[in-house]
């Protein structure tokens, strides 16, 4: 990858981020989480983590919730994964939540400076019978 096309990659990222930032500065949302990393082969990773979100400019507890993944690399840029979301409680709602998702990323080093790209798909499961999609990038 040359030197020209990292900066217009920095320049979109940058770009979307503002603008994300911009549209959202009234809602403030913190995300705390445990997790644990291992690592089975060169290229496989698995991770289970357990944490909390709060929005509302960290005011109120909105999810607590565990997760369990796996992810593998490639050409040591690249990699691919797969997650699984119980969120054990949900707030204003009491029902429980599955959140099943597929990503992949791509990260670029360069010095002390590192850019990735990621778009996940996921599906939401609500109450256990309906399926909700839901698309992030």
């Amino acid at each position: 990858m040359s030197f020209q096309w990292f900066k217009y990659l920095l320049f979109v990222m940058l770009s979307v981020c503002v603008s994300r930032v911009w549209a959202q500065e009234k809602d403030l949302q913190l995300w705390a989480d445990v997790s644990v990393d291992m690592k089975l082969h060169k290229a496989w990773k698995v991770s289970a983590a357990i944490g909390s979100r709060y929005q509302e400019n960290i005011a109120i507890l909105q999810q607590k919730y565990g997760e369990v993944g796996a992810y593998y690399s490639w050409r040591k840029h690249w990699r691919v994964g797969m997650q699984y979301r119980y969120v054990m409680r949900a707030y204003p709602m009491s029902r429980h939540l599955h959140r099943y998702a597929i990503d992949i990323s791509y990260k670029y080093k360069w010095h002390r400076w590192r850019a990735t790209w990621r778009e996940r798909v996921q599906y939401k499961v609500r109450g256990g019978n309906r399926i909700i999609p839901f698309c992030s990038g």
